[in-house]
């Protein structure tokens, strides 16, 4: 799912129209241009079902950042594990798996890395394809992967990656 990763020192997050608070100034970050990032697109599309919007009609989402950036809340950079941990992306809007495996580093260094999927909003997701290329060097390898990742384990794996698993239940 799309959610707020945020250092847990400035307070508590639960909602996208948190961000808007300005003691978040200087200090939200999106993962990814939304034109070109499956991330930054569907942290937009995120914010227009929490503004009244919907798949449809994403305006109310880029009105969202608008404001964040007029109010000087949105960084006009994009996230990674040392931005945060130098404290310069305290608070990012991001997959939860990119999210999860940052925690125990974090940890390390003092900061306490929470995530939350934003309460006013339904949940954002997105799905990966996967594919078997006919003519790979060893098919029955490629095949065998394929079986592992919708198997019991395998979609475990992806749980404890902190990805969302196909077959969840």
């Amino acid at each position: 799912f799309v959610s707020i990763a945020y250092d847990a020192s400035l307070g508590t997050i639960t909602k996208l129209a948190d961000l808007a608070d300005p003691k978040y100034k200087g200090k939200v970050a999106l993962n990814g241009d939304p034109l070109k990032a499956s991330a930054g697109f569907n942290g937009v599309v995120l914010a227009a079902l929490a503004n009244g919007g919907s798949a449809d009609n994403i305006a109310p989402g880029v009105d969202f950042f608008k404001k964040l950036a007029d109010m000087g809340n949105l960084l006009p950079v994009d996230p990674t594990p040392a931005t945060v941990a130098s404290g310069q992306t305290p608070i990012v809007i991001d997959w939860t798996y990119n999210q999860v495996g940052d925690v125990p580093n974090l940890k390390a260094k003092g900061i306490d890395w929470k995530i939350v999927v934003p309460s006013d909003a339904p949940p954002v997701a997105s799905y990966y394809n996967a594919a078997i290329n006919k003519d790979a060097a060893h098919p029955a390898a490629a095949r065998c992967w394929t079986e592992y990742l919708f198997s019991d384990a395998g979609q475990n794996t992806w749980l404890k990656g902190g990805a969302l698993p196909v077959r969840l239940a």
